[in-house]
């Protein structure tokens, strides 16, 4: 009795990687427009990473954070268009954690981003690119809640 041996190649196939979008931020009182930026900044890949300033480098002034970056990390995540979120002390180091594809910020940095942070993505390949939903203000939303308050 004869028995054939038949070899068999097993061929890797190479699955394309995922686009990975970085959206950057402070997210603090997260609103509609926050919403509408991070639902238009998905559909610019196959992941949405979203990185939450940390509480000692929010630069919004005094008084901001209004609460603390464990809350508005936990606010992030729960969105289902993000698919990882984490808190950083700023753009630059959330770039070089999440390693994305591209960079999506909102209208109002359509004018340009720091040199530092445009001159780290041109160095790596990311692209940078920008939602055109509408702006809405964290700020000035907290302004008329402390003006309402009496504050």
């Amino acid at each position: 009795m004869v028995i054939s041996r038949m070899s068999w190649k097993i061929r890797s196939i190479k699955m394309p990687k995922p686009k990975r979008i970085l959206a950057n931020g402070c997210w603090e009182l997260l609103h509609h427009g926050h919403l509408l930026h991070l639902a238009a900044a998905r559909k610019m890949g196959d992941e949405l990473w979203v990185s939450v300033t940390d509480d000692l480098h929010v630069n919004k002034g005094p008084g901001r954070p209004t609460y603390p970056q464990e809350q508005r990390l936990a606010l992030v995540k729960a969105l289902r268009c993000v698919d990882k979120a984490f808190t950083c002390s700023g753009l630059i180091e959330a770039l070089e954690f999440s390693k994305p594809d591209i960079l999506v910020k909102g209208i109002d940095y359509k004018s340009g981003l720091h040199e530092a942070h445009e001159k780290y993505c041109r160095q790596r390949g990311i692209k940078i690119r920008y939602t055109d939903t509408p702006k809405f203000s964290a700020t000035q939303l907290i302004r008329g809640i402390q003006r309402d308050q009496g504050f």
